[in-house]
């Protein structure tokens, strides 16, 4: 197994969250995050990505979880975020160049 936590917000209540990826190698690797210490996965990209990772987590003042990354394959990877779990892709420069997001700022309303 392989793994790690890319970074952690924690909310008005105390709630902490970690996002990260595990996997049985770096090819396998899942996006992932813990809350209070429970694993949940995240959905990849639907273009078949062979594995993903996070960079960055946030909350905002609602409680929205916000997390940064990257769905992948061999040839490219795919720049994404989740709110809430539910995945966005991000639109890429065609050809597609080598795009990595890398920090989330959440600010207030």
């Amino acid at each position: 197994m392989v793994g790690w936590a890319n970074g952690a917000a924690v909310d008005a209540s105390g709630n902490v969250s970690i996002a990260g990826a595990v996997g049985t190698s770096n090819a396998t690797l899942m996006p992932c995050y813990w809350r209070n210490g429970t694993l949940g996965f995240l959905p990849k990209d639907t273009g078949a990505p062979m594995y993903g990772y996070t960079n960055g987590v946030a909350l905002d003042a609602s409680g929205s979880l916000f997390i940064i990354g990257d769905a992948a394959t061999s040839a490219a990877q795919t720049p994404c975020y989740w709110r809430n779990v539910a995945l966005t892709v991000l639109p890429q420069a065609t050809p597609t160049p080598l795009m990595v997001g890398k920090r989330v700022l959440v600010s207030p309303r």
